[in-house]
């Protein structure tokens, strides 16, 4: 937002040296832009500026594990009453990703594998297709609880028994949301997040609160998810994409039978089809059958 007024001001100079625009408008934009930069400079100064970045540096799950065993967090959704509605949990080791959803369905990211389990017991596993795995899911989970955002404005910032508190807004299309971060003062780890999202009348839609911890307990897979990575018997998932083209490329995985196959499609690809020239959408096939699947880009 406040870039913006930078890219005004360029234009209406170069305006007023081609003859357009007056040297009144000029000097007003001038003078927004040096307010700007001074309202910049007094923030740099407080710290204001930096600590939600410093925040977000220090969040990166990468940066976290090579000082915790694991790390974890909580999230607790309520709804416009106050009343507690979802929650969910997110953990994570070197080795090991999981997120447990309230619906009742887990997601394990270990070694080359991606599983799901739902609440009727299901276990999926997924084929990624530009990529594997723990590397995979972590790369999409670089910021573990918190990623900076330049567009939100700190409102207050304080410090309060070792912990930096900022209250920050965001506008956004549906209205606005308001944050209140607790932040460590030495580590800058974020040890807390309450947000309240409004819409654009100004009544609170839904608010969550977010807390993250280290060193708990080692995650236990589930027995139906240890189970399917060391199946008996296998099928194989082949996906070809791009057939017929000099992009071609076959990708093959071997998953359990009695398992359900899910592809993480690359993006650009959105449709999954059962024959080379991509015309006839997948169907689904049988759990303990061998499956071939074309993709293309662009379709």
């Amino acid at each position: 937002m406040k870039k913006n007024l930078l890219i005004i001001a360029a234009v209406c100079l170069a305006a007023a040296f081609t003859g357009c625009g007056s040297g009144s408008n000029a000097a007003d934009e001038e003078t927004a832009e040096v307010s700007e930069e001074a309202d910049k400079a007094e923030k740099a100064e407080s710290g204001e500026e930096n600590v939600l970045k410093a925040a977000a540096e220090a969040e990166q799950i990468y940066t976290l594990l090579s000082k915790y065993d694991n790390v974890y967090y909580k999230t607790v959704y309520y709804d416009a009453d106050g009343e507690k509605y979802l929650t969910d949990y997110e953990y994570a080791d070197k080795d090991m990703y999981v997120s447990e959803e309230d619906s009742g369905n887990i997601y394990v990211a270990i070694a080359d594998h991606i599983m799901e389990l739902d609440a009727d017991g299901n276990v999926s596993e997924y084929v990624v297709m530009d990529g594997s795995g723990y590397d995979y899911w972590t790369a999409d989970k670089e910021n573990f609880m918190f990623t900076y955002n330049d567009e939100e404005e700190v409102l207050s910032q304080t410090e309060e028994d070792g912990n930096i508190i900022v209250n920050s807004r965001l506008d956004t299309d549906e209205g606005y949301e308001e944050y209140t971060y607790t932040i460590d003062s030495e580590t800058m780890e974020m040890s807390r997040v309450f947000t309240v999202y409004y819409d654009t009348e100004g009544n609170v839609d839904v608010s969550s609160e977010k807390e993250l911890g280290f060193n708990t307990d080692i995650y236990e897979i589930p027995e139906e998810i240890t189970a399917a990575m060391s199946p008996e018997e296998t099928r194989t998932v082949t996906v070809i994409s791009d057939p017929g083209t000099d992009e071609e490329k076959v990708q093959t995985q071997e998953i359990g039978k009695g398992v359900f196959a899910k592809i993480a499609l690359a993006e650009g690809y959105t449709t999954m089809y059962d024959d080379e020239a991509c015309t006839e959408p997948h169907q689904l096939s049988g759990l303990d059958d061998d499956i071939t699947i074309y993709v293309a880009k662009g379709k």
